[in-house]
């Protein structure tokens, strides 16, 4: 073990994050005291601070739901364009029988009576 002990990046983000509210709070107060020696009621100067805030949560509520919206649509355009070149690149119909038991893995043509088949050169059955 070491003789100091590391902090980790989660706790570094807890006093930065720590450190941040404490400032916000900072200046809260020093907001309320500005409004107060302009004249307003401390009441009124703290309803106007919560109507500022809300008024910036309401923004950011707006802007998520707009890009959310925005990214959603990019997603949706992409998988449309991929499934329309997925379809574009697949024949509409089948080449082949899949019923066709020459198609099969272990077809050979001896093991089975009926026409020659083209692809086996070695067949010869007369």
């Amino acid at each position: 073990m070491n003789s100091f002990s590391r902090s980790t990046t989660a706790e570094r983000a807890g006093w930065w994050l720590g450190r941040a509210w404490h400032g916000l709070l900072r200046q809260e107060t020093r907001a309320v005291q500005w409004t107060i020696s302009q004249g307003f009621s401390p009441s009124l100067a703290r309803l106007l601070l919560w109507v500022v805030k809300l008024a910036i949560v309401v923004l950011l509520l707006y802007v998520a739901f707009w890009l959310a919206l925005l990214i959603g649509a990019i997603l949706v355009a992409a998988k449309l364009g991929e499934w329309a070149n997925r379809d574009a690149n697949q024949p509409r119909f089948e080449l082949d029988d899949p019923h066709d038991h020459r198609q099969q893995l272990f077809y050979h043509p001896l093991s089975q009576r009926e026409d020659p088949d083209p692809r086996f050169e070695d067949d010869e059955r007369d």
